[in-house]
């Protein structure tokens, strides 16, 4: 009897259950909307797009219209970022913000409209970089109105503001740092200042550290004036991973300890000059010696993007070791570059912690081991002022489509959420040593060394560089190559 009782208890619940799921998914246009979401979600845009447009069409006027637009201008942002042709990136993009502007004219009352004001603002910005000035008025709008307006909207408008004019936003984030109580907002102000505008923000951020009531801002606006400082300084660390096995004489390299050793400093080496000297080191005692990580200098050369007073570092997985190179402990002058090591080892679960040196005469080796596995890591100074050896190219891990036309390929393994986010939207973005594939008149260019990109220019910047003609001759090696993304063959040579 129980049993029927709780039979029928849980037979009511569940018709509850259809009843209530029947009236929230049996309204079509619900049904239909939230499909499109869901497709949005899952980062399929194309179906995304298709779904919403078709909403759109289907219930004018309806209860999710607002929401819509928003979802489709975000879909055909992201489509626009997949595809080859500049033309029609541009014409994606300018139909998002054509779908914003619905949202702002039909809904002017909307919870989507502090979103969708962000969002314009981004996609402003990139239509701007490709030469449609005439959306710079929405940024314009928001940076005029700083007084009265949001301040995640007008961080938003500033930062693209800085692709575009730097110089005028210069001022303007000077400003923020002066007025916002928020120390939030100062920060993002902070970062703005330190990644985009470089030497030009130093004075700032010197009176910033000095003057500013928030002990964090003060830590923040330091930190930013050491990088900025240690970057004028033309020297990086170049460092290489490998993984090994040792199966003599294990004492070599005891288990569970971070060994050192001292290693020849080799001129602009390439990893299998370094591979050659690793065996030598050991004396033939380790065989399947493998180059596994390909990001060559560039820590202390790229800017530490910072939110929230965090460091961002990059870890590299070595066949069970986690090695990273932290860049707030990285200290540097003409002569040496030294800093810190960290080995975890994930068997033990057991970081290990060792402090490196290394000069223009003098490189180390770190080493740890586990069973016959052991993961090396390689340090290496190495000076600007002279070109590298670009004859070996890297391991490249990571390919960039349609940057600007061109192919990108990098040999950074690790990119943290704002590098990605720039190397879609437009910043100044380091791809470590990489490869770009730059289309010219006559054909494809290839610029080859440690690449960085400046969207608002639309250059490459190869440091320590080989510039291919189409015809893959050289035509040009230096210690720095500038090629415009839209005329490769207007290159110009620095420090030969």
């Amino acid at each position: 009897m129980r049993s029927i009782l709780f039979l029928t208890v849980g037979l009511i619940i569940l018709l509850n259950s259809v009843s209530f799921a029947g009236s929230y998914y049996g309204d079509t246009e619900t049904e239909f909307f939230l499909k499109a979401k869901e497709f949005a979600f899952e980062r399929k845009w194309e179906q995304a797009r298709a779904r919403l447009e078709e909403y759109l069409n289907r219930y004018p006027s309806g209860q999710f219209e607002a929401e819509a637009y928003y979802w489709l201008a975000r879909s055909l942002n992201q489509l626009s970022d997949e595809v080859k042709q500049a033309d029609d990136m541009v014409r994606l993009k300018e139909r998002a913000i054509e779908n914003l502007n619905s949202l702002f004219e039909r809904h002017p009352d909307s919870i989507w409209q502090d979103d969708a004001k962000v969002l314009r603002i981004k996609i402003a910005s990139a239509l701007a970089l490709l030469g449609r000035t005439q959306y710079k008025k929405y940024i314009e709008e928001v940076v005029s109105d700083q007084d009265g307006g949001d301040p995640d909207l007008l961080m938003a408008a500033l930062e693209a503001l800085t692709d575009l004019e730097p110089e005028a936003a210069l001022p303007l984030i000077e400003d923020v740092l002066n007025t916002q109580d928020d120390a939030a907002i100062r920060k993002q102000a902070l970062f703005l200042l330190g990644a985009y505008h470089g030497q030009a923000g130093l004075s700032i951020l010197h009176r910033v550290e000095t003057s500013d009531p928030d002990e964090s801002v003060r830590k923040e606006a330091a930190l930013w004036q050491k990088q900025i400082e240690m970057e004028s300084i033309p020297v990086q660390l170049n460092y290489y991973g490998y993984t090994a096995r040792l199966k003599k004489d294990r004492h070599l390299i005891q288990e569970g300890t971070l060994h050192v050793y001292d290693f020849p400093a080799l001129r602009s080496p390439g990893s299998k000059k370094v591979e050659k000297e690793i065996k030598k080191l050991f004396n033939g005692k380790l065989s399947d010696v493998k180059f596994t990580m390909g990001l060559i200098g560039g820590i202390e050369s790229q800017r530490i993007l910072r939110s929230q007073g965090l460091s961002l570092h990059v870890t590299h997985n070595l066949r069970g070791f986690k090695v990273e190179i932290p860049e707030d402990a990285i200290k540097k002058d003409y002569f040496r570059v030294q800093g810190t090591v960290s080995f975890f080892d994930t068997y033990r679960n057991k970081e290990h912690l060792k402090d490196f040196a290394v000069n223009e005469d003098h490189g180390q080796l770190m080493a740890m081991r586990y069973g016959e596995d052991v993961a090396i890591l390689v340090l290496q100074f190495e000076s600007l002022e002279e070109p590298l050896d670009v004859s070996e190219e890297p391991v490249y891990h990571t390919k960039f489509t349609n940057v600007f036309g061109a192919l990108v390929h990098s040999s950074r393994q690790s990119w943290n959420p704002e590098e990605m986010l720039g190397a879609v939207q437009g910043s100044v973005v380091e791809y470590g040593r990489a490869k770009a594939e730059i289309p010219g008149k006559e054909g494809k260019w290839i610029l080859i060394g440690d690449i960085q990109l400046h969207s608002k220019e639309h250059l490459f910047i190869g440091r320590g560089a080989v510039l291919y003609d189409p015809k893959q001759n050289v035509v040009a090696e230096a210690s720095e190559i500038i090629v415009p993304s839209d005329a490769p063959e207007k290159y110009e040579i620095k420090n030969k």
